[in-house]
């Protein structure tokens, strides 16, 4: 009787679950690529030179990816910046990602751009990038 009650509940809470950890893992990549375009305009300011982020949204284990041009990870000296949003702790796709973006040497972004992460349409995070302020708005 007790385990039948236990399963019965567990039945129930696991696609709560499920939806809250989709919605962590778009919450954390969305607020990953927000911070990293924010460190590239600074980069951009602090070094008088453009920088640039480049886009690769494909769906495989590698892929769905951004990386700095010319920028090493602070992380691990040597290698090139690089995020992976298909593996963890993200688990996502980079579904729109308008071409790569480059920050000038005031820390603006050369163009408006509108990124959006998520696996459907039930899990999606939109990025978008303000060419005039330089704004970024995460919905």
């Amino acid at each position: 009787m007790v385990l039948t009650i236990i399963g019965t509940i567990a039945a129930i809470a696991q696609p709560r679950f499920m939806g809250y950890v989709m919605r962590y893992r778009h919450d954390l990549a969305a607020r990953r690529l927000t911070s990293d375009l924010e460190y590239a305009s600074t980069l951009a300011r602090v070094r008088s030179a453009p920088v640039k982020i480049l886009f690769d949204k494909g769906e495989g284990l590698d892929e769905s990816r951004y990386w700095f041009e010319n920028v090493e990870d602070p992380d691990k000296p040597g290698e090139p910046y690089t995020v992976v949003f298909r593996q963890e702790p993200y688990n996502v796709i980079i579904k729109e990602a308008p071409g790569d973006i480059t920050y000038d040497i005031d820390g603006l972004p050369t163009h408006s751009k509108t990124f959006v992460l998520g696996t459907n349409p039930d899990y999606q995070r939109t990025i978008e990038v303000d060419e005039n302020t330089g704004e970024i708005t995460l919905n």
